[in-house]
């Protein structure tokens, strides 16, 4: 392949990955509820997506995403807004391309006017053909884990979002 090839290659697949990081930027600035949340992502999303992150199993699947993931975020925090602070990108030799987000999520715990929290998150996110097929979210839990433990009307929020996923495990779903 020639050089300017590589080079439109490379091109392309930067502008793909800034079209990504627009509607993933978009969706975390003031998101509403869990349904309006993961109504917003579907489009950005594989239909067999893994989500990896700290605190919670690998979930694969739209739906995964929908009830394990976003519906626990907005049941223990509300008020939540994100904002990506910077990002990189990498093409795989294998039509991937990984981009990496650093993520500043603040919300507040225990409902309307509870304590607020920040978390921040560094992102690996995995594309392919334009919808993200593997998130990995690497953040320290004990920031969160430490404002729960301090604020007790959000402990049963925060014991549902874990006692209901360690049930499906044990359930076999």
């Amino acid at each position: 392949m020639s050089a300017a090839a590589d080079a439109a290659t490379v091109n392309g697949a930067a502008a793909s990955a800034q079209r990504w990081l627009a509607g993933f930027a978009e969706g975390w600035r003031a998101p509403t509820d869990a349904d309006s949340f993961s109504d917003h992502f579907e489009p950005l999303i594989a239909d067999e997506m893994r989500l990896i992150q700290p605190l919670l199993p690998t979930t694969t699947g739209k739906l995964a995403f929908r009830e394990r993931f976003a519906r626990p975020l907005f049941d223990l925090l509300s008020e939540i807004e994100g904002s990506v602070e910077s990002w990189a990108s990498h093409q795989t030799g294998g039509g991937e391309e990984i981009l990496f987000v650093e993520l500043t999520i603040r919300g507040r715990l225990g409902g309307r006017g509870g304590r607020p929290v920040t978390l921040r998150t560094t992102d690996r996110i995995t594309i392919r053909d334009g919808v993200a097929t593997e998130r990995r979210a690497n953040l320290n839990p004990l920031e969160l884990l430490g404002a729960v433990a301090v604020t007790p009307r959000a402990w049963p929020a925060f014991i549902r979002s874990q006692a209901v996923p360690a049930l499906a495990r044990a359930m076999g779903r």
